[in-house]
């Protein structure tokens, strides 16, 4: 007896449910891919806005260090 051979159908190459499901855990997946994608660009925004505050900061001790030098003696001799 010759049994004939048969192909997968696609159903079967894919799952039950095929390579796009939309089953809860499936939709719970890409939800959470998408938050987490999001917090990766939002930690990468972070450095950039350390880095603007450091800069502020440098300005500002800069400009305060210079003011004394620039104000008249006023101290009595």
């Amino acid at each position: 007896m010759i049994c004939a051979i048969e192909r997968p159908t696609a159903s079967a190459a894919y799952g039950i449910h095929g390579a796009r499901s939309t089953r809860p855990e499936a939709t719970g997946r890409k939800a959470r891919t998408s938050t987490l994608e999001q917090h990766v660009v939002d930690l990468e925004v972070v450095p950039q806005d350390h880095g603007d505050d450091l800069n502020a900061a440098r300005a500002t001790n800069h400009e305060l260090m210079a003011q004394p030098n620039r104000r008249p003696d006023h101290s009595p001799n």
